[in-house]
């Protein structure tokens, strides 16, 4: 318990001596579940949970030659259900975690035409924002929320090399497979970065046409490999268009994942989002639909309403969230609330629903 103030002052001194960027983040969650609270046969009932989740990150870029630079960001987190789940508390249930979540080094022999590069970097090709079908490789834990993708999410540990003409891009990422005794090595590893069991190579081709941006990709990892295509076409200044699939390449019958969706901003910088979605990855096909409407009520002051259905069961989940931002503070609210019945597949789910206060600092 003694280590986080000691890592925080620590961080706070490495911020102003080195000119990093840093932001502290701490949360307060109320979780309502569903929860047996007795012995077997005893009825469901909800029940209260609560969890206090601390994070830091200390971010860093440097240039050190001529097209040569680096940059990284290291993370830790203390953690009052480190189970992430309000049906299993462990006996210690204070956890304290850290490693870098990216840490890269980049080398452009030419420069915006060939770049070389290593480390530990997280690779989001989609553009998706509740559904992200191209995103092969996450190493984030699934949400439910508004955006499938993770801020604290960390990266892959590999080499890259990226080629770039006037229209055309091309990419290939290759993660190897990293794995240790738990037992024995994990304790001092742990600290640097999480074990990458399985390795994989990545490839990536872009088109742009005007304000149309093409993208397929191809993953081969411990299974078959998998394809994408993609789209991104720009309507004037509001409107803007995308699409995505996802198949696995060597199958009879491939197991799509895909995405369709549209976004609308307005003058004031509000924007109204809406995406459908088939996924049949898994055992079973789920189609989503998903809309979110986002805007400022004041200069400081951001909100956003959004809600996410399974269209087979008619379960989902529905949230809200408003947040005041200043120059290095913010404070932010949100709600979180499922509905469906218990075979369903929001409804399978312990949670029911639950509210987060949120404070940040930024320097």
């Amino acid at each position: 318990m003694r280590r986080w103030p000691l890592i925080a002052v620590l961080c706070l001194g490495a911020s102003r001596l080195w000119a990093l960027e840093g932001e502290a983040d701490v949360q307060v969650i109320q979780n309502h579940v569903a929860a047996v609270q007795g012995p077997p046969g005893t009825p469901v009932s909800e029940a209260e949970v609560d969890e206090t989740l601390a994070q830091g990150t200390l971010t860093h870029r440097q240039g050190l030659a001529p097209g040569l630079s680096a940059e990284g960001t290291f993370w830790a987190s203390l953690d009052t259900l480190p189970s992430q789940t309000s049906q299993s508390l462990p006996q210690n249930k204070l956890a304290f975690s850290s490693h870098f979540l990216e840490g890269w080094l980049s080398w452009e022999p030419l420069p915006g035409t060939l770049n070389f590069g290593g480390g530990k970097q997280v690779i989001h090709p989609s553009s998706g924002f509740s559904h992200t079908p191209l995103d092969f490789a996450v190493r984030g834990a699934p949400t439910t929320g508004a955006q499938a993708t993770s801020s604290w999410e960390e990266g892959w540990i590999g080499t890259k090399v990226s080629g770039f003409l006037d229209k055309v891009s091309a990419s290939v990422f290759y993660a190897p497979s990293l794995s240790w005794n738990r037992a024995t090595d994990d304790a001092g590893l742990k600290y640097l970065t999480s074990q990458q069991t399985d390795g994989f190579v990545q490839g990536q081709i872009g088109l742009t046409l005007d304000a149309t941006d093409l993208r397929a990709l191809v993953i081969q990892g411990p299974g078959n490999p998998r394809l994408g295509l993609g789209v991104d076409s720009s309507w004037g200044d509001a409107l803007t268009l995308r699409a995505e699939s996802a198949a696995d390449a060597s199958q009879a019958a491939p197991r799509f994942d895909s995405m369709a969706g549209a976004t609308w901003t307005t003058t004031e910088q509000s924007t109204v989002m809406a995406e459908l979605s088939r996924d049949e990855t898994g055992t079973t096909g789920r189609t989503y639909g998903f809309v979110r409407a986002a805007g400022k009520l004041d200069s400081n002051v951001d909100a956003d309403a959004w809600a996410k259905t399974n269209l087979d069961d008619h379960s989902g989940w529905l949230g809200s969230s408003v947040t005041y931002t200043a120059d290095h503070w913010a404070l932010g609210g949100s709600w979180l609330g499922s509905w469906g019945s218990p075979t369903s597949d929001a409804g399978l789910s312990p949670l029911r629903w639950k509210t987060t206060v949120e404070v940040k600092a930024f320097f």
